[in-house]
């Protein structure tokens, strides 16, 4: 269960013309720009949610602790694709079409299984314009943002996996 919204226009120019940029047409260097989220607590990550190419492409220090990940190669390494159920599959396939093309943001309560162990998160996931590499033309990917909450029993986490 989710919702989608488009996101906000922000005044990016300083003046008062009017002029408004969306909050996320900015172009960001996986290099240079993303190193300051490693300050914060919250786990955040960067996928690709294309269908033919669903993968890691990014996570800071917090979503490596998250997903169980010693390394950043280890989490980007993450087979995310040869497992997943039709109904993940069509998850992604939704936040692709929402967020990568649509440019919303969508929030959404997850359990994910990183390491076999289940984690119930609040998962906000919002467009951000990357450049990977010199090499790579700059594109938009997916900005999932996070916030494990607590479950109480065991047979609850059973039941939810059962329906995924």
């Amino acid at each position: 269960v989710g919702m989608a919204e488009p996101c906000p226009l922000l005044n990016d120019s300083g003046n008062d013309s009017g002029e408004s940029t969306s909050a996320h047409s900015r172009l960001y260097n996986i290099g240079k720009d993303l190193d300051v989220l490693n300050e914060i607590q919250n786990a955040v990550w960067i996928t690709n949610f294309q269908q033919d190419d669903t993968r890691f492409v990014w996570a800071n220090t917090s979503a490596l602790r998250l997903w169980s990940k010693p390394s950043l190669v280890a989490f980007i390494s993450t087979d995310i694709t040869s497992e997943r159920s039709l109904a993940v599959k069509k998850i992604h396939q939704d936040i692709f079409e929402d967020v990568q093309i649509g440019r919303k943001i969508v929030i959404q309560r997850r359990t994910m299984y990183p390491s076999g162990v289940a984690v119930t998160v609040d998962l906000e996931f919002r467009p951000i314009n990357l450049i990977i590499s010199e090499d790579t033309e700059p594109a938009t990917y997916v900005m999932v943002t996070g916030v494990p909450i607590i479950i109480q029993e065991e047979g609850h986490k059973e039941m939810i996996r059962s329906h995924e």
